[in-house]
């Protein structure tokens, strides 16, 4: 389970969520930009 007894794991695991939502909504983004590509 996700460990949330002190503040510093918390912490720790915000920021990972954080990371990871950047992360996908980046690779979102390009995946939709390089569909909107016009192809030769």
């Amino acid at each position: 389970m996700i460990p949330f007894s002190t503040l510093s794991e918390r912490h720790l695991v915000y920021a990972y969520l954080v990371v990871w939502i950047i992360q996908f909504g980046y690779a979102g983004w390009l995946a939709v930009q390089w569909k909107k590509t016009p192809r030769d």
